[in-house]
C-alpha cells in the first residue's frame, strides 16, 4: 500500500470520526466525551477506507452516489472515491435536475443512447463542470453547493452580471476555461478575466465570428500564469493577436481551426519570438487543399513556432499527405475510414490516434493499422469490435491506453476473452502494459463475471478515469 494512499486514508478516517463526533455532540451534548470515540462510531465506520474502495469498484455510479447520500461519512469516502476514480467526467448543472454526468456511447440502431446520472451529493469532488444552459438556476447551483475542487469549467451563451457573479468564488480557483458561442456585456477581461487569478488555460469559441466583449482588449493585456490559449473563430485577421503573444511568452501550447490559421499565416509566419510546444489544428475548418495548410504548417515547424503537432480531420481527404507533415504526434479522425488501407503508411512519430468510427468498423484493418503505429502509445475508437482491439494488443509494443467508446459485440464476449488479451501481449518483446477503458457496463460485467480485472500486461478500467481529450485539447473539444 503507498504512503500516498496511507495518508489519504488517515486523513479521512479523521475527517469522518470528527463528522460523527460533531453530530454525536449536537444530539448529546457533554455526554459524548464520556464514552471513547470507537464506541460512538457504527459498525461500518470501522471499515478502512481501502476496503469501501475494493468495494466500489463493483458499484455502477448509481449505487455509488446511493450510498454517499446515506450520511457524511459516506458521502465523504464515496466523494474521495468519486473524485479519484471519476476524474475525467464532465458534470452538467441543469436548471430541473440539478447536477448530472450524461454518458453517450452505447450504439443502438445507429444511435447513441443517453443515459443520466444524478450526483448531487458528490457536489463538493468535482473537478470538471460543464454549465449547458442559458438559465440562471445552475449558475446558483454551483455558487451554493461547489467546493473549491473545481479546476475546469465550460461555458455557453450569454453571460449575465449576475451568472459571473455567481461564478466569482469558481473563477478564482479555476485552471481552465472553455467559452464555447459566448457573449459578454462590456469589457471581456474587466467583466471576466480578471477574477481567474490562477488560469493556466482558456479556449474560447465562437462560431459567429464576432469575438467576446468590446473588442479586443482583452488580447493586449498579459496573463502570467496562462500556458494553453486556443481561439476558435473564423476566417478573420486579429491584429492584437501578435501583441498577445508578445506579451505572454509563457504560453507554451496553441489551438485553432485551420482557416484562422491560413487568414492570420503573415503573422504567425513573422513571429519569430514565439515557440511552442505544442500547436493543435482543427483541418475539418479549411477551404484550402490540405497540403497547401500542410506545407504551412511545415513551414511554422522549421521556424521553430512549434515542435509537436496535433491534428483533426473530418474524414480521410487527403490523408496521404499526412506522413510529410513535420512534429505530427497525435491524430483524431471524426469520422470513419471507408479504405481499409487509408493508413497504409508506416506513421514513426504518430504516439496517439482517435478513429471516430460510426457503423463502418467493418472496413477497418485493423491489423495493417496497428502494424503501422509502430510507435503508438494511446489508441481510441469511438465505435469498434473486440476483435478489432485485439492487433493493436498484440503488435504495438508501446501502447499503453486503449479507449473503446462502444463495442458492436456484448459484454459477455468481452468477458470470454480478456484474459487471452494478457496471453497475446505476453508474446510481444519489449511490451508495456496496456491499460484499456471501456463502457461502465462492459467493465461491471467482466468485473463481476471474472473478478480479476488487472493481469500482467493488461489491466481493464472505465472510461471516466482517463481524460483523452485533456490530452488531446487542454479542455474540452470546440
Amino acid at each position: 500500500m503507498s504512503k500516498r494512499r496511507g495518508s489519504l486514508n488517515d486523513e479521512i478516517e479523521a475527517k469522518a470520526r470528527n463528522i460523527v463526533v460533531a453530530e454525536e455532540e449536537q444530539q448529546h451534548g457533554d455526554e459524548v466525551f464520556a464514552a471513547p470515540v470507537n464506541e460512538l462510531l457504527p459498525p461500518i465506520f470501522n471499515l478502512i477506507v481501502d476496503c469501501c474502495f475494493a468495494i466500489f469498484d463493483w458499484l455502477p455510479l448509481d449505487d455509488l452516489h446511493s450510498f454517499g447520500q446515506t450520511c457524511k461519512w459516506a458521502q465523504q469516502v464515496a466523494g474521495t472515491y468519486f473524485q479519484t476514480n471519476f476524474s475525467s467526467t464532465t458534470i452538467s448543472s441543469y436548471r430541473k435536475d440539478g447536477f448530472q454526468v450524461d454518458y453517450f456511447g452505447v450504439l443502438h440502431n445507429s444511435f447513441y443512447t443517453r443515459h443520466s446520472t444524478n450526483v448531487n451529493s458528490f457536489s463538493r469532488f468535482f473537478r470538471e463542470l460543464m454549465i449547458p444552459e442559458s438559465y440562471i438556476l445552475p449558475f446558483q447551483n454551483v455558487e451554493a453547493n461547489c467546493g473549491a475542487s473545481i479546476k475546469h469549467i465550460t461555458l455557453r451563451l450569454y453571460l449575465s452580471p449576475l451568472k459571473i457573479k455567481c461564478l466569482k468564488g469558481v473563477l478564482q480557483q479555476i485552471e481552465g476555461i472553455r467559452l464555447q458561442n459566448c457573449s459578454i456585456a462590456g469589457e471581456f477581461h474587466d467583466k471576466f478575466l480578471r477574477f481567474c487569478k490562477n488560469l493556466r488555460g482558456l479556449c474560447v469559441s465562437d462560431i459567429t465570428g464576432r469575438m467576446m466583449g468590446n473588442g479586443n482588449d482583452w488580447l493586449l493585456r498579459k496573463y502570467p500564469t496562462l500556458e494553453h490559449f486556443g481561439l476558435a473563430t473564423g476566417a478573420v485577421k486579429i491584429d492584437e493577436l501578435k501583441v498577445f503573444f508578445e506579451q505572454n511568452p509563457n504560453i507554451r501550447s496553441f489551438e485553432t481551426r485551420a482557416d484562422f490559421l491560413w487568414a492570420n499565416k503573415e503573422m504567425f509566419m513573422a513571429a519569430n519570438a514565439m515557440q511552442l510546444d505544442t500547436l493543435t489544428i482543427f483541418a475539418n475548418y479549411c477551404n484550402k487543399k490540405k497540403h497547401s495548410l500542410y506545407n504551412l504548417l511545415n513551414k511554422l515547424h522549421e521556424n521553430g513556432f512549434y515542435k509537436q503537432l496535433r491534428l483533426q480531420l473530418d474524414s480521410e481527404t487527403e490523408l496521404e499527405h499526412l506522413i510529410s507533415l513535420r512534429g505530427l504526434q497525435k491524430l483524431m479522425l471524426n469520422e470513419s475510414i471507408e479504405r481499409a488501407d487509408a493508413l497504409r503508411t508506416p506513421f514513426v512519430n504518430l504516439r496517439a490516434i482517435y478513429l471516430g468510427y460510426n457503423s463502418k468498423t467493418d472496413v477497418l484493418d485493423a491489423e495493417k493499422l496497428a502494424r503501422n503505429l509502430v510507435n503508438i502509445e494511446q489508441v481510441n475508437i469511438r465505435y469498434v469490435s473486440i476483435e478489432n482491439i485485439i492487433p493493436f494488443i498484440r503488435h504495438c509494443a508501446k501502447l499503453r491506453t486503449i479507449k473503446a467508446g462502444s463495442f458492436t459485440d456484448s459484454s459477455k464476449k468481452l468477458s470470454s476473452v480478456f484474459k487471452s488479451w494478457n496471453r497475446e501481449r505476453e508474446k510481444l518483446s519489449g511490451a508495456t502494459i496496456v491499460t484499456v477503458h471501456v463502457h461502465e457496463k462492459d467493465f461491471l460485467e467482466v468485473k463481476w463475471t471474472r473478478s480479476n480485472i488487472s493481469y500482467s500486461l493488461v489491466e481493464l478500467k472505465r472510461q471516466n478515469t482517463f481524460n483523452w481529450e485533456r490530452d488531446f485539447y487542454y479542455t474540452k473539444p470546440f
